[in-house]
């Protein structure tokens, strides 16, 4: 499972320096415009990362078909909304509809839809992780499921549209949160029948990124022999250049391991010295008997 990395760096010996920062992966989101045009619908939607997000296009023509349409379709390698490819596909069933409206936004002016059944869509290959889904349609019931567990039925309903939308939940789309993709499970979303019509215009799905772990807060460190340092958030340390000994003090979530790294800048390389488990109050210690003689940065990250 992908980590997402808190840190706070200490300047340990000399001019000592605490700083806060967070490391954190980029999270990945997913655009795909049902119908619509190819590289008609670029940048936002409800959400989005900028004014030039990617979005995959999937259509159910297809020339080559007696009917011309496909009743399945499957897309591979999707791209992330940055422009990344990935190795994430889709396959959506009984989509042989097609239709539009008159609202200006390229995605939710087309749309695919099935007949008096449900139309799924299922989305393999995402990385382990937490996602927010969020499926666009004038008029649908959605059923969200994951490895087994379902998310609920969501219904959205847009009484008329035309022009450009203000994207409103319930009304031109759904929202899930908290939706737990984990072991490769694929990710099913059943579109279910509204008036005869099971409808969908595009879909996003973002992996959500945790808040900052409380373990970024060093709340000590003393040297061995002493004054080799100080402990103000931004206080000076003296110029010992002999040390046998660096003790750190932190604050965490009780009951969780995290590693303790070094490095010699901020640069890196980050060396892990040991990994902590806190204690019921959250606090954790470190003894490091084994500091670089002039100049050391200490980081924490959370492990499991």
């Amino acid at each position: 499972m992908n980590k997402t990395m808190r840190a706070v760096f200490l300047v340990a010996i000399g001019s000592l320096t605490m700083a806060a920062s967070a490391l954190g992966q980029a999270n990945l989101l997913l655009d795909i415009d049902y119908q619509g045009t190819q590289n008609g619908k670029v940048g936002y939607a409800a959400i989005g990362q900028s004014a030039q997000d990617f979005w995959n296009y999937f259509t159910r023509d297809d020339p080559n078909a007696p009917d011309g349409v496909k009743h399945t379709g499957s897309m591979v390698n999707l791209k992330a909304a940055d422009g990344t490819v990935t190795a994430i596909g889709l396959t959506v069933t009984n989509c042989p509809g097609a239709w539009g409206n008159s609202s200006s936004d390229p995605m939710y002016q087309s749309y695919i839809y099935g007949f008096s059944s449900d139309l799924t869509i299922t989305v393999t290959n995402l990385p382990d992780g937490t996602y927010e889904v969020l499926p666009y349609s004038l008029g649908a019931s959605f059923d969200l499921s994951s490895g087994g567990v379902s998310y609920g039925t969501k219904n959205s309903y847009d009484p008329s549209a035309s022009g450009a939308p203000v994207w409103t939940e319930g009304v031109q789309y759904v929202h899930y949160t908290n939706v737990v993709v984990t072991g490769g499970a694929p990710l099913l979303l059943t579109v279910h029948p509204v008036n005869g019509y099971s409808v969908i215009a595009g879909m996003q799905i973002a992996q959500s990124v945790p808040p900052p772990d409380p373990a970024t807060v060093f709340t000590s460190i003393r040297f061995s022999p002493p004054g080799g340092g100080g402990i103000a958030l931004a206080g000076l340390g003296s110029s010992n250049t002999n040390l046998s000994k660096v003790s750190l003090s932190f604050k965490g979530v009780p009951g969780r391991v995290y590693t303790v790294q070094r490095a010699n800048s901020p640069a890196g390389p980050w060396v892990a010295v040991r990994k902590i488990t806190l204690d019921l109050s959250g606090a954790g210690t470190l003894d490091d008997t084994n500091p670089p003689p002039t100049k050391a940065f200490y980081r924490t990250f959370f492990t499991r």
